[in-house]
């Protein structure tokens, strides 16, 4: 349902460029934020992000033998408007998101709620 498909990445001490290319070019940003602060907003960004994930399947498994439901309950449009929101703040964060580390951990949050959607029957 939501694809979030930048990573992230901790920004240097001294001043780092980061290269983001699209289609129109290469945009380079520069970032001056120091390991420590850049790992702790990464580390608390993807702590977040693992835990409304895992409300998101709570909230859609109470639904599953009625869908329909989903569509009229307060709570799931909240949620949906958080969803686009955490895919921007995601996208939107270059000094986080090419890091290997995060990447990996962004990878191991998808894979287990996958499996958790499996489990209460929602896959």
């Amino acid at each position: 349902m939501l694809c979030l498909g930048m990573l992230m990445q901790i920004s240097c001490k001294k001043k780092t460029k980061i290269e983001a290319k699209d289609s129109l070019g290469t945009t380079t940003l520069s970032s001056t934020e120091t390991d420590k602060e850049g790992e702790k907003k990464c580390d608390d960004f993807i702590a977040d992000y693992e835990n409304w994930m895992e409300g998101y399947v709570d909230l859609i498994a109470k639904y599953k033998d009625n869908p329909a439901g989903l569509i009229g309950d307060p709570e799931y449009t909240k949620v949906g408007l958080e969803g686009v929101e955490w895919a921007s703040n995601w996208a939107n964060d270059l000094s986080c998101a090419m890091n290997p580390k995060y990447q990996k951990r962004f990878n191991e949050i998808q894979d287990k709620i996958e499996k958790k959607m499996k489990e209460v029957g929602l896959k």
